[in-house]
């Protein structure tokens, strides 16, 4: 990321308490290059899936990687797709595809249930358990178990590969999953990392203490981008 994560995370919060925000995302832009968003995070993810892999898609929303990780896994692979809202499931069991197996449920670091705030487009890639927003619908109440008790369940073979795209539940999630990640065939962890919405929680030092978690299980962390943390074990 090129600052101390603390640092990071202390900067973007006085750049968007003083509306700082849109012109530095404009000056890394120009700096960068005006690649699509998440495109070295995708590259990342998908080339670190290998045939027969079994991988968890937390927070898949429609499938997007779902999808594309499923190819990739073949037939020997699975890849295991949490998703708590109910059209957004249905978008991947529609998907008709024999490798993956969906749940529609959240995972966090406890067991129970949770509003979830859903956009007024039930399809939004922003439905969140932690995040009102103005478009916002309603609320809608959603399971919520942990990685955990979903490996102990046998529920769903152990990853070697975890992604997790979850508006701001990111911690949460990861908590309630530590007994998996810390398991020798989970290989590679990648999390988009909601900076503003862990600052407006009350949660600014979530991101430094991701990093200082996946690091506690063996894992070596590098930031692909302002967002996005790929943590892999070494070989």
């Amino acid at each position: 990321m090129g600052l101390p994560i603390q640092l990071e995370t202390y900067l973007r919060s006085v750049s968007r308490n003083l509306g700082m925000t849109p012109w530095i995302v404009k000056i890394k832009r120009f700096i960068r290059g005006s690649g699509p968003y998440e495109e070295r995070f995708s590259q990342a993810l998908l080339a670190a899936v290998r045939s027969g892999d079994h991988v968890w898609d937390v927070g898949a929303n429609v499938g997007f990687y779902t999808r594309q990780i499923s190819q990739l896994v073949g037939d020997t692979g699975s890849v295991s797709a949490f998703e708590p809202v109910l059209a957004c499931y249905d978008a991947i069991t529609g998907l008709n595809l024999p490798n993956v197996h969906a749940f529609n449920l959240a995972l966090g670091d406890s067991e129970g249930t949770l509003p979830m705030t859903v956009s007024s487009d039930p399809l939004s890639t922003t439905n969140s358990l932690v995040n009102p927003r103005d478009d916002a619908m309603n609320q809608i109440d959603v399971r919520v178990t942990t990685g955990n008790a979903i490996l102990n369940a046998g529920s769903s073979p152990a990853p070697n590969l975890v992604k997790v795209d979850v508006e701001g539940y990111e911690e949460e999630v990861l908590r309630g999953m530590t007994a998996v990640l810390a398991r020798q065939e989970c290989r590679a962890v990648f999390v988009e990392v909601h900076f503003g919405i862990l600052d407006a929680r009350g949660r600014r030092q979530a991101p430094s203490a991701i990093e200082q978690l996946l690091q506690s299980l063996g894992f070596e962390t590098d930031w692909l981008d302002g967002s996005h943390i790929s943590a892999t074990k070494p070989a």
